[in-house]
């Protein structure tokens, strides 16, 4: 019989990454996630037959209904398939080695966001036959490795949200396949799939701002430390010179925080004809005319991207602007699904080089 106490502590050192011990998990779980080890150390077999319910039962000390769930939760995760009169077997398509589970670790930044991009990313990991676990440390203290450490049954982790050479240290140091969704100022020996920012801010801004030929358009947008948010000024800064509208390149504004400042520059000394409003800027935007209901009042024309406006009444246009396509997350899931290929080939061929005698 196997013990399943061992099983109860969700971390490999029985604790959260907060440090906290974890709550009762339900047996079924700790079941499932037995079995699935096995599968990926090679102690059942691909195609291999199962033990029957009961057997199973009896292992582990528990209840037929126990396994029953399990056996229900790895069918739905592909591990493994029933056939009637036959018995249970392991998934004929899997490779030993893998746990075919991968990871997408949004640091710093709420998971909730990014929720489309993470729904992309299940369904394109599931074409691979793999599960995709999803984790943040949002308003949390812990960090990627805490995550990494936590999360040992994942064959690879998609990255994104604050990014930078030194927490992507923690997948390095663990040799964890990884790659980076998005474009951030990082090394390039870091997998990176990137977007075109430039060129999806020019084709995005231009239809509205060709309305205004000859007029000052102003932008505000995210910090200018920030890759894409420059990448983005560019795209922008193209699609006014496009549009034939007058371009000064002082009305481009990177912003700190929610953009007050800069909307209090723009509105009492530049007076722009429009400006466009990227993201958080909207909310200082709202508070200045709160402040100063009289204010110069310019055409306005607010990215809604996932977010409610704070003042519908400040809004002249309403447009959806983004970067972070279906696609990409799509293609972010095939390059690691590569790297993690390559290094599942470098420990076959490594464990099959024949031993110098000797």
């Amino acid at each position: 019989m196997i013990n399943l106490s061992r099983y109860s502590a969700i971390g490999s050192d029985g604790l959260l990454p907060n440090g906290c011990i974890p709550p009762q998990v339900p047996q079924y779980w700790i079941v499932s996630k037995d079995i699935i080890k096995r599968i990926h150390d090679g102690d059942y077999l691909p195609g291999a037959k199962l033990e029957s319910i009961r057997k199973l039962a009896i292992r582990y000390g528990v209840g037929r209904q126990v396994i029953l769930s399990a056996i229900h939760v790895l069918s739905y995760q592909n591990y493994i398939y029933s056939e009637p009169k036959r018995g249970i077997f392991v998934n004929q398509r899997l490779d030993v080695g893998l746990y075919y589970r991968i990871g997408c670790f949004i640091n710093g930044a709420n998971l909730s966001q990014g929720g489309d991009c993470i729904f992309e990313i299940y369904n394109e990991a599931r074409k691979h036959n793999y599960m995709t676990i999803a984790g943040s440390n949002f308003e949390e203290t812990f960090t990627l490795g805490d995550w990494l450490d936590h999360k040992k049954d994942i064959d690879g982790v998609i990255i994104g949200g604050m990014v930078n050479d030194e927490m992507l240290s923690h997948a390095q140091r663990r040799q964890i396949p990884y790659v980076v969704l998005g474009n951030y100022h990082i090394s390039p020996k870091h997998p990176q799939m990137t977007v075109d920012v430039r060129t999806l801010a020019k084709k995005q801004l231009l239809p509205s701002f060709k309305k205004f030929p000859g007029k000052r358009i102003a932008v505000l947008l995210g910090a200018a430390f920030d890759r894409a948010a420059a990448e983005a000024a560019a795209g922008f800064s193209d699609a006014i010179r496009e549009a034939g509208a007058s371009f000064d390149a002082r009305l481009v504004k990177p912003c700190e925080g929610d953009g007050f400042k800069e909307v209090e520059e723009l509105l009492e000394h530049e007076k722009p004809d429009v400006i466009y409003v990227h993201g958080a800027q909207r909310f200082g935007l709202s508070r200045y005319y709160a402040l100063h209901p009289g204010a110069w009042r310019p055409y306005l024309i607010i990215n809604s991207e996932h977010q409610q406006l704070p003042e519908p009444a400040l809004c002249d246009e309403e447009i959806f602007c983004r970067f972070l396509m279906p696609e990409n997350c799509r293609k972010a899931v095939s390059m690691l699904m590569e790297i993690i290929k390559a290094k599942i080939e470098r420990q076959n061929a490594s464990r099959n080089k024949p031993c110098k005698e000797g």
